[in-house]
C-alpha cells in the first residue's frame, strides 16, 4: 500500500480526465510497490530454506528422470565421499554410487516416486567415492527444478545404527544360545532329581517324610515353570514391533489358554490393529489365565476396545472376584503372585517398549477389568 501526492503551492482545480490518468497512476504505483515487496518475501524465503539445506544434516539430491544429478548439498557430498557437493553435479549419475544389488531397487522407486508425487521410505546400500559402503536412508518425491520434472531425494546415513542393530542381535542370538543350553542342562538335573524323589516315595514307610517329599515335589514343579518362562520370555524386545490384528490376538490367546467352560467373548473391532512387540499376544493370553486361576468364580471374560482420548483404550474384564483396591499396583511387581510371580510385570514391560500402558480399574467383588491404552499413531482401524 502506499499514497500518491501532488504537490502544490497554490489551489488545484483537476479535471476529471487528470483525476482518472492520476488513479491509473496509483494503481500503477500501488501494483508495483506489491510487486516489489512480494519478490523481497520470495527472495527472504528462498534465501531462508537454501540456508536449510545447505546446514542440514541430512543429504538432499536432486535428480532428473534418469538418475543424472542436478543439485547435492554439503552433506549429500560428504555422504558420498567428495570434497565438494560441486564434484556431483554435472553429468554424473546416482547409480555411480549405488551398489549393484540395490540398484534395480532403486530405479524401481524412482518410477514409483515419477507417478506418485508423495514419497515414502526406502533403505538402500551405497559406494562413496572411495568405493566405502555405507547403508542409507532415503524418501523422494516428485518435484519441478529448473521448470523440468525432477526427484528430490533426502538420505541419512544409518550405517552406525544398522551396525548396532547387527551387534545387537547377534548378542542376543548368543545369549539365547546360552540360555537353552542351560535350561536344557537344569531340566536334565531336575529330570534326575524327580526320578529319585518318586524312588524316595516309593520306598518310604515313614508317614512324617511325605510333606517333605511333597515339598521337593512343589520345588521342583516351580523350578521347571521357571524354566519354561524363561523359554517363551527370552526373545521378549528382540524383534522389531509389527502391526497385529487385535481380533485374531485374543482369539488365539483365548485357544492357548484352554477357558474350559468359562465364556470367553470377543467384541473387538474386526479390523482394529496396534503397533505392538509380537509377545502382545502373550499379553492377552496372562489376562486371560489370570482370569481363569485367580478370578474365583468367573463365568465369563470379555474383551473390547474403544476410543477415548485419542487412545484406544483395550479392555479385559471378568465377571470373577476382582482385584481389592490395595493391590491394584502390586499386581504388576516383579515377584508378587501365586506362580511365577512374572506374568503381569513382564506383560506391562512387553507394553511399554511401544509406550503402551495397562492398568486394573476394576471393582472388588464385581470382577477385575484390565484397561490398555495404546497411544494415537500406534493403533488403526485396518491396514493404511
Amino acid at each position: 500500500m502506499g499514497i500518491l501526492c501532488i504537490v502544490s503551492r497554490t489551489p488545484l482545480t483537476l479535471l476529471p480526465s487528470a483525476q482518472e490518468i492520476i488513479e491509473i497512476v496509483a494503481s500503477k504505483a500501488a501494483a508495483e510497490i506489491e510487486r516489489m515487496n512480494a519478490l523481497s518475501s520470495l527472495s527472504e524465503s528462498e534465501e531462508k530454506f537454501r540456508a536449510l539445506v545447505e546446514h542440514s544434516l541430512d543429504g538432499t539430491l536432486i535428480l532428473d528422470p534418469a538418475g543424472t544429478i542436478l543439485f547435492a548439498n554439503h552433506a549429500a557430498g560428504r555422504l558420498l565421499g567428495v570434497d565438494h557437493p560441486d564434484e556431483l553435479i554435472g553429468g554424473r549419475s546416482i547409480m555411480e554410487f549405488v551398489v549393484p544389488a540395490s540398484q534395480n531397487e532403486i530405479i524401481n522407486d524412482f518410477g514409483e516416486v515419477a507417478m506418485w508425487v508423495g514419497g515414502y521410505i526406502a533403505h538402500y546400500k551405497i559406494l562413496t567415492a572411495n568405493q566405502g559402503e555405507r547403508l542409507v536412508e532415503g524418501i523422494g518425491k516428485s518435484i519441478l527444478f529448473n521448470g523440468a520434472p525432477s526427484i528430490l531425494i533426502s538420505l541419512r546415513d544409518i550405517t552406525g545404527r544398522w551396525r548396532a542393530e547387527n551387534a545387537l542381535r547377534e548378542a542376543n542370538r548368543k545369549l539365547n544360545l546360552l540360555s537353552s543350553i542351560t535350561r536344557h542342562d537344569i531340566n536334565n538335573q531336575l529330570q534326575i532329581l524327580n526320578g529319585y524323589a518318586m524312588i524316595l516315595r516309593d520306598i518310604n514307610h515313614d508317614p512324617s517324610l511325605d510333606g517333605y517329599l511333597s515339598r521337593v515335589a512343589t520345588a521342583s514343579s516351580r523350578i521347571a515353570s521357571m524354566i519354561q518362562f524363561t523359554r517363551e520370555y527370552e526373545e521378549i524386545g528382540v524383534r522389531l514391533p509389527v502391526w497385529q490384528g487385535l481380533r485374531t490376538l485374543v482369539d488365539e490367546a483365548g485357544r492357548g489358554a484352554n477357558p474350559g467352560g468359562v465364556v470367553l467373548e470377543n467384541d473387538m473391532p474386526e479390523a482394529m490393529e496396534v503397533f505392538a512387540d509380537p509377545l502382545i499376544g502373550k499379553v492377552l493370553f496372562n489376562l486371560i489365565d489370570n482370569a481363569l486361576r485367580h478370578g474365583g468364580k468367573v463365568t465369563t471374560v470379555r474383551f473390547a476396545a474403544t476410543i477415548r482420548d485419542e487412545a484406544c483404550i483395550v479392555t479385559c474384564e471378568d465377571d470373577g472376584d476382582g482385584i481389592v483396591p490395595d493391590l491394584k499396583e502390586r499386581i504388576f511387581d516383579r515377584g508378587f503372585g501365586k506362580n511365577t510371580g512374572f506374568g503381569l510385570s513382564l506383560s506391562r514391560e512387553i507394553l511399554d517398549i511401544t509406550g503402551i500402558a495397562i492398568r486394573e480399574t476394576g471393582e472388588a467383588g464385581r470382577g477385575a477389568r484390565f484397561e490398555i491404552a495404546v497411544p494415537k499413531g500406534q493403533y488403526r482401524a485396518g491396514p493404511e
